[in-house]
């Protein structure tokens, strides 16, 4: 039972973010569980009481484990949200419930948590092995590393709305299992000299599986050249490229959103005619090096220009896009 439930390569849905608490992993539960969940962590069994034990105070790779969690209609024995990983320990009456786990397991994976069971001989006479099991899967894990602005760090949405979050669990959903959360190196304000300096100052970054790039409204916000913007551009592209291992398929670079149409940059005062013809300039700047690299070139302008009038599609303060705008960038990422 153990050898298919620790497939790493085993499909798993990933979940789209929930209402509720800001946070990677959050998903909402029946809270009429929580004295239940109680119950069973002043309960735990000897098989638990050993696992958690391995698992308890960061012990496992740097990640908190929680015991006993309730998640939807079920208790999890032990659940790490920014895994989004449940591990079971499973005693002998499981042997009579296969059935039940089925059901319970495959809502689990509906929500992209997979689960690694373990039965209580495996974890009471080595539990070694299974902690190696755990660590082994956690390895297996995809890593990401996004660069950008305001854009690509959320300004004015929750953590779990961010576009690369998004576009991480989205991943997952399709079998590319993406650890969470995502390394983000962005700030809002940020030009491309900014982003740069900022690279630099992270210090070794080493190699990621999937890189992401989105930089430049601050550069035509500010009235800066074209040019200087194409060459600085060029440089991050390039960096964004060793990062993937000199793998440019693995780098998705998107382009500049046109804030000039949004509710802020109607009221800014600004010619918003004038500012669309510069982003434009700015676009079709970075999708030339993108061509001379070999990077694909996402539009999100087109996105936001035909999502201008919907408020639902931005922050309150009329300029960054909302989770539900970021949502549409995340499925044109992924359009076939």
């Amino acid at each position: 039972m153990m050898t298919n439930l620790l497939d790493p390569n085993s499909n798993c849905a990933a979940p789209f973010p929930v209402k509720g608490r800001a946070g990677v992993g959050f998903i909402n539960y029946n809270t009429k569980h929580k004295e239940r969940a109680r119950h069973l962590r002043k309960n735990m069994t000897l098989s638990e009481q050993f696992l958690w034990a391995a698992l308890r105070k960061r012990q496992v790779s740097g990640y908190k484990f929680l015991r006993q969690k309730p998640i939807g209609q079920y208790i999890l024995d032990f659940y790490c949200a920014e895994l989004l990983l449940a591990i079971e320990a499973d005693g002998d009456a499981h042997i009579l419930q296969h059935e039940y786990d089925l059901v319970r397991d495959q809502f689990l994976r509906s929500l992209g948590i997979r689960v690694l069971r373990f039965t209580n001989q495996q974890i009471l006479e080595n539990i070694p092995a299974v902690l190696t099991v755990i660590e082994k899967y956690i390895k297996s894990l995809y890593t990401y590393l996004a660069l950008g602005d305001s854009y690509t760090i959320g300004e004015g949405v929750a953590e779990h709305e961010r576009w690369p979050e998004l576009w991480a669990r989205l991943m997952s959903q399709q079998g590319h299992f993406i650890k969470q959360p995502v390394h983000i190196i962005a700030k809002t304000g940020w030009s491309t000299d900014e982003l740069m300096q900022a690279i630099d100052a992270e210090g070794e970054l080493g190699t990621w599986d999937y890189v992401s790039l989105l930089v430049g409204v601050n550069n035509q916000y500010r009235g800066r050249s074209v040019e200087e913007y194409k060459f600085e551009f060029k440089l991050l592209a390039e960096n964004a490229i060793k990062f993937a291992r000199n793998q440019p398929e693995r780098v998705n670079v998107l382009s500049i959103p046109d804030w000039g149409q949004t509710p802020f940059g109607k009221a800014s005062g600004r010619d918003t005619q004038q500012i669309s013809i510069e982003i434009d300039a700015f676009n079709n700047a970075a999708l030339e090096v993108c061509n001379s690299l070999a990077l694909q070139f996402w539009d999100i302008t087109t996105i936001t220009r035909e999502n201008c009038q919907n408020p639902h599609m931005h922050t309150s303060d009329g300029l960054h896009p909302s989770g539900h705008m970021y949502q549409k960038w995340v499925n044109t990422l992924l359009s076939p």
